[in-house]
């Protein structure tokens, strides 16, 4: 609910006791705004001024609504008595002599505009028609605007005084028989809402509420507009006159937040900004529309506004989605509407959608961990995030960078630039966190050491669950409703998104080791065979896409075309993590990558001091066996068996790739420079 700022109370006021008198509607902060008039009795207000009638004096006068700039708008009048404001003019009934008035609003073109009336007192007035009462004859009477057609709605009224009309109903008060009066606005079906009243003669009314004012004892009253639950809002006036109320303010719509650019957004991605619609006027609105003019990567989601009449001072939101599906700057409006009464609030939007790569990368300097952004094309590469320690996969969703921490079981986010990095959450994992997948409203990662837990939290960081343990998984990907990972194992496993229904869909793989989803597919690396796999997302019709790949590591998918990382490789197309893990950022991009033969050269083109993953050749050896083998590059480890994995974080870097000779008894273990035993942990 958006804060009351803005909001115009409205007022009552009332004639008596030589002033033109003001509280707010609920009747506190009553005080005296004019004084000094002689008999005031009638009293009308619009939007900015406050007008009254003195029957003393004869004379009609107008002021702002603090009371101040007093200025007289007719005189020589005989007993003018009840006042109306609208439709460009002024109203005043002469109970002396009979007639109905009408001026400009400066007072100027003042005519009597109708005659023979018997003692009118109160007067009304709406878009189309003039109401007053008589209280010499007990009637009520219409006329047109100008006094033509004049017709009696109401007879046998006991004395009426004040009359007041709202868009369906009229109102008045018989001050003789102390009763409240309704009807339509054509005199029929006219029912009794109060009784007992103590000479009720002037009647107001607003869009919720019903008001009277009790000659005899002084007394303001207020009710629904049925006439039910009465109560006392004023109590010791001195001989009140007639009573008004100030119309609805202008229909006010304000949307926040004013404007909004939804910045750089990757193509496949999308991002989502909720607007609040606040009505700070003194009315309701009609039923409200709401529109998003502009290219369709704008559209509304999450509206609670169309449909709705907003009350005074009340909000609704609407959420509007932007999804980039071009490289350009893209621009729109939301706005939304009131028709009865007519108002309208707009805002700008605007949105760019980019393909870029993103990696992560560790030159060899403790701490100097980085994550780096380049073109789509591989132009411009540079770090965006420095000073880090171990940093692995990486993953964007609405318009935000993420990536793990391998080092300190870290997960973190910041823009798409690189600014304002921050840690979500450092949860003391048991493991280490590797693979990484985002969805619109959730991060999942696992965790290949430790338990293999495969977790979920929400973005930022908060009610972490985990999905499956004892997993070992190596990639993770999400197609929002189920999430899939490769194990140690062979296999794929699936789970839905809040954890249930876990079950295995694909076994006996080559050392799997990186997987992706599209609306129909999913797509997994086989590093054991060099090939690239797809199949349905339930496991069936299983064929390979490509061969012949240099131990590809991981793959993802845009909606045109897989994308694997042969180890070693650069994709200029994709995101790369410290394992290969990638997702990709430009839908339809084209799918090439560096040989593992041009390494240097693709470090060289792409910045790249040393790269974050290790170039994995096959064992040279004639007669390996390929039973374990492993390398090790700055801190990490990677370890060579089927399948392949990561052996735990290590301080110290190894140049060498050992392999297990024909010859070399199973199980010995392989002997770093010095001859001590190497062990994996």
């Amino acid at each position: 609910m958006a804060q009351q700022r803005g909001l115009i109370p409205g007022h009552l006021f009332w004639a008596g006791g030589g002033a033109i008198s003001q509280a707010n509607l609920d009747g506190s902060s009553q005080q005296a705004v004019v004084s000094g008039q002689d008999g005031p009795f009638g009293v009308a207000v619009d939007a900015e001024h406050l007008f009254w009638a003195n029957a003393g004096g004869g004379t009609v006068w107008v002021a702002d609504l603090d009371g101040s700039d007093p200025q007289r708008l007719a005189d020589g009048q005989n007993s003018p008595a009840g006042m109306a404001v609208g439709a460009g003019h002024v109203f005043w009934a002469n109970s002396g002599d009979g007639t109905i008035w009408q001026a400009s609003l400066d007072g100027n073109n003042a005519q009597a505009i109708v005659t023979g009336q018997a003692s009118p007192q109160g007067v009304a007035v709406d878009a189309s028609h003039l109401y007053w009462a008589n209280s010499g004859d007990g009637t009520i009477w219409q006329a047109s605007l100008d006094g033509t057609n004049p017709q009696r709605l109401a007879t046998g009224q006991a004395i009426p005084y004040g009359v007041a009309v709202n868009a369906s109903s009229l109102y008045w008060a018989n001050s003789a028989d102390g009763t409240i009066w309704q009807a339509n606005l054509d005199g029929t079906n006219p029912q009794r809402l109060a009784s007992g009243q103590n000479f009720p003669v002037g009647v107001a009314v607003n869009a919720s509420s019903l008001y009277w004012i009790n000659g005899a004892d002084g007394t303001i009253w207020q009710a629904s507009l049925d006439g039910t639950n009465p109560q006392r809002l004023v109590t010791g006036l001195d001989h009140p006159g007639l009573l008004a109320v100030t119309p609805p303010s202008p229909l006010v719509l304000e949307l926040t937040p004013s404007a909004h650019d939804y910045g750089l957004i990757t193509l496949g991605e999308s991002a989502t900004q909720s607007f609040i619609l606040a009505n700070w006027s003194g009315q309701a609105t009609g039923p409200l529309t709401v529109t998003v003019a502009g290219p369709a990567e704008f559209t509304a989601t999450g509206d609670s506004c169309t449909g709705t009449s907003l009350g005074p001072g009340k909000s609704c939101t609407v959420g509007v989605r932007f999804a980039p599906t071009s490289l350009t700057t893209v621009i729109a409006t939301l706005t939304a509407a009131s028709q009865d009464p007519a108002a309208t609030a707009a805002i700008a939007l605007a949105g760019t959608g980019v393909t870029n790569l993103y990696w992560t990368d560790h030159p060899g300097v403790d701490p100097g961990g980085r994550v780096n952004m380049a073109n789509h094309d591989g132009t411009s590469p540079g770090a965006i995030i420095t000073n880090l320690d171990n940093p692995m996969g990486v993953a964007i969703s609405n318009g935000r960078l993420y990536w793990v921490d391998y080092a300190d079981g870290t997960i973190n986010v910041a823009n798409l630039d690189g600014t304002n990095p921050q840690e979500i959450g450092t949860w003391g994992m048991a493991g280490t966190p590797s693979g990484l997948a985002v969805d619109a409203h959730y991060l999942y990662w696992a965790d290949d050491e430790g338990d293999g837990t495969v977790w979920r939290a929400n973005l930022d960081g908060s009610n972490r669950q985990g999905l499956a343990t004892g997993q070992d998984a190596n990639g993770v990907a999400v197609d929002g409703s189920r999430v899939y990972w490769t194990n140690e194992d062979g296999e794929i496993w699936t789970v839905n998104v809040d954890g249930s229904n876990l079950g295995r869909i694909m076994e006996g793989l080559n050392q799997p080791f990186g997987v992706a989803a599209d609306a129909s597919h999913l797509y997994w690396a086989n590093a054991g065979d060099g090939t690239i796999w797809r199949a349905s997302r339930d496991g069936n019709n299983r064929q390979t896409i490509v061969t012949a790949q240099h131990s590809p590591w991981g793959v993802a998918v845009d909606p045109g075309h897989p994308f694997p990382t042969p180890t070693g490789s650069l994709p200029m197309s994709t995101r790369l993590s410290r394992r290969g893990f990638l997702q990709t950022s430009a839908a339809g991009a084209a799918g090439y990558w560096l040989s593992a033969t041009a390494l240097s050269a693709a470090r060289q083109y792409l910045g790249v001091t040393r790269p974050a993953f290790s170039v994995q050749k096959r064992l040279e050896h004639p007669s390996a066996r390929g039973r374990m083998g492993w390398l090790m590059e700055d801190d990490a480890c990677v370890r060579r068996r089927s399948p392949i994995r990561r052996c735990a974080h290590r301080r110290r870097a190894l140049t060498r790739v050992s392999t297990i000779r024909e010859d070399q008894p199973p199980g010995d273990a392989e002997r770093d420079d010095h001859g001590r035993a190497e062990q994996p942990t």
